[in-house]
């Protein structure tokens, strides 16, 4: 049975690079699923935008990122004003990380296609 993607749903995500580390010194980026809808839109451009774009409309927040000084810095509750201070790499990974969350699980495909 095919399941519905809860387009309210914020969770936590950790970046690879992060994992390794103690928790008190890991970032979390707290994630939007995105509808369908959002992920359509969100590839109508270069692989990049598609990141960047994904990366907008997901990205609802973040706890314990750190700017070069190790101080805090304090999510703009705007993502477009957040992205400043992500480097690349970031935004590829959450904008990866937004895009699956959305697709049918390799459970929920198999099924799709047994007849």
């Amino acid at each position: 049975m095919a399941t519905a993607v809860d387009p309210d749903h914020v969770s936590d995500y950790i970046l690879e690079a992060d994992r390794e580390l103690p928790k008190e010194e890991q970032t979390v980026w707290k994630i939007k699923n995105l509808s369908s809808r959002e992920a359509i839109g969100a590839t109508a451009g270069s692989t990049l935008e598609t990141h960047r774009l994904a990366v907008l409309v997901a990205l609802q927040g973040w706890d314990n990122f750190l700017d070069k000084d190790g101080k805090v810095i304090i999510y703009p509750d705007d993502a477009t004003k957040a992205m400043k201070y992500m480097s690349l790499p970031q935004i590829v990974e959450l904008g990866n990380h937004a895009m699956a969350e959305c697709v049918m699980s390799e459970e929920e495909r198999g099924k799709s296609t047994a007849g």
